[in-house]
């Protein structure tokens, strides 16, 4: 019988008899994620991993909560395994908590923890991510392209100061202005800028997003409007 405890961002389960096979069930979750369009290349990426008798599956941007759940049960079925839900122990949980995701209290973020993939950037914001980097002041330290379903874009970053965020504004407004007529999106597609406020990866304090969501349609228009985008303010700084 496996015990399994339910997070959103990661299942934990105890597998007393070694029923689960983690080098079937890591390439299961990679085909999953390549099948989602993810660009990463997860060949290497064990997103289940084992401490007996516990099994810890992290979850990931577009596949976790629900859906990561539901994904482990049709594993399950496939190999007639016998579950129920349970919620462990602090003594328990104690015992893998260095192998966890990251959940933070005060930001509320649950994300997954020290992976291949959620280290990589994604080759689409890649040069976005360079050029801001380069504007005085303003650091970058999370980015994603969108994932499966969740077509957002954004790069997350800090500023050193105001004055630092007014000129990122607008080298950031100034090109877009330029860039944005050139395109025919086939959706609305919206540059905005998102204040928050919060702890992710250990950054205590405020951090803004530049982001763009847009329809599945759009997804290669976008990714090219990104590009000019980022050229246009390489040639301002």
């Amino acid at each position: 019988m496996l015990l399994i405890q339910v997070s959103d961002s990661y299942l934990l389960i105890k597998d007393l008899e070694s029923v689960i096979n983690i080098q079937i069930l890591n390439g299961l979750i990679n085909d999953e994620l390549k099948n989602r369009n993810d660009i990463y290349d997860l060949d290497e990426v064990k997103r289940a991993i084992t401490r007996k008798p516990y099994v810890i599956i992290c979850g990931h941007a577009s596949l976790k909560g629900n859906e990561l759940l539901h994904f482990i049960k049709s594993y399950l079925v496939n190999i007639d395994a016998v579950w129920k839900y349970d919620k462990f122990s602090p003594e328990e949980i104690l015992k893998v908590k260095d192998l966890l995701p990251i959940f933070h209290v005060i930001g509320g973020n649950s994300h997954g923890g020290t992976y291949k993939d959620t280290q990589t950037i994604d080759k689409e914001v890649i040069p976005l991510c360079n050029v801001i980097n380069k504007i005085p002041g303003i650091e970058t330290f999370a980015s994603c392209s969108g994932h499966g379903g969740c077509r957002h874009l954004y790069v997350t970053f800090i500023s050193k100061d105001l004055e630092s965020l007014n000129n990122f504004t607008k080298l950031m407004t100034d090109a877009i202005d330029e860039v944005y007529p050139k395109y025919n999106f086939a959706s609305q597609v919206n540059p905005t800028m998102q204040f928050n406020w919060g702890n992710w990866e250990h950054r205590v304090g405020t951090y803004f997003d530049f982001r763009i969501q847009y329809s599945v349609e759009d997804e290669h228009s976008v990714y090219s409007f990104v590009k000019d985008i980022s050229e246009n303010i390489l040639k301002q700084l």
